[in-house]
């Protein structure tokens, strides 16, 4: 439970000037007054790149933690946002997108994760983790290996490309070569480990790479609870959620095959 936040800004103020600044501020107050908390202080620079971040401070109850840690073999996957953040975002700051084709991404990028997190605890999930700067296979990779440890068994994943949500015209825009520099080096980083089927082409495989802002949560889930789990997500309003793989035994701890 986040109790306060304190905000850091590094702003180029000839370039951009206070107006704009101010617009940031604003929109980081809305979207702590949903999480129940307050912005309570701050640091703030000059600095040629506009920079600005949250650090937050909550309480979590020891016996309730939900870490990386806790999937096993059989567990379906579950995602609670579309992918493509960093790839749209890419696009808009090239000029290849206008302001308007961002919409559906800021409306994702400014949706907490709050009521999908309050679905995970209802159904006793024991496993998951947020889909953020390592992109899907990175993230799914680190809870894998975390769960190979923790469970003493050879754990890998199966994703179905197909099934995995996508923001509206986001590979076509990777078709054009438009990539940020983050989600390339992640497929690099996951790509020893990631076995893709023919018809998963280049695009693809970076797409499942994107380095995603506020991306959704992925949850490792059993068998007996993933129906209940869907239809409560989607009765909270986290229209996108989506059963995109399932846990595995694998050789190689990490190993993840993604097919169509």
């Amino acid at each position: 439970k986040p109790i306060s936040a304190l905000s850091f800004v590094g702003w180029p103020v000839d370039v951009l000037g206070m107006d704009q600044l101010g617009s940031v501020l604003k929109g980081a107050a809305s979207i702590c007054s949903q999480a129940g908390i307050a912005i309570s202080g701050g640091h703030s620079i000059l600095d040629s790149e506009p920079k600005f971040g949250l650090f937050v401070t909550g309480l979590l109850h020891p016996e309730k933690i939900i870490d990386n840690a806790g999937a096993r073999a059989g567990d379906y996957l579950v995602l609670t946002k579309k992918i493509g953040t960093g790839v749209l975002t890419t696009a808009a700051k090239r000029g290849y997108l206008p302001t308007t084709g961002l919409d559906e991404a800021v409306t994702s990028m400014t949706t907490l994760n709050c009521a999908a997190a309050s679905v995970m605890l209802s159904q006793n999930i024991k496993a998951a983790t947020d889909v953020t700067g390592f992109g899907l296979l990175g993230h799914l990779g680190n809870m894998l290996k975390a769960s190979s440890i923790a469970s003493q068994t050879t754990l890998g994943a199966n994703l179905s490309y197909s099934k995995i949500p996508l923001f509206e015209g986001v590979e076509a825009l990777l078709k054009q070569g438009l990539c940020p520099a983050g989600t390339r080096r992640n497929l690099k980083t996951a790509a020893p480990l990631t076995e893709f089927s023919a018809s998963i082409s280049s695009s693809h495989q970076l797409l499942l790479a994107d380095a995603q802002t506020s991306g959704g949560l992925l949850m490792a889930v059993p068998e007996a609870n993933v129906e209940a789990l869907i239809s409560q997500l989607q009765e909270n309003m986290v229209a996108n959620c989506a059963v995109i793989g399932q846990v595995v035994r694998s050789i190689e701890p990490a190993s993840i095959k993604v097919g169509y």
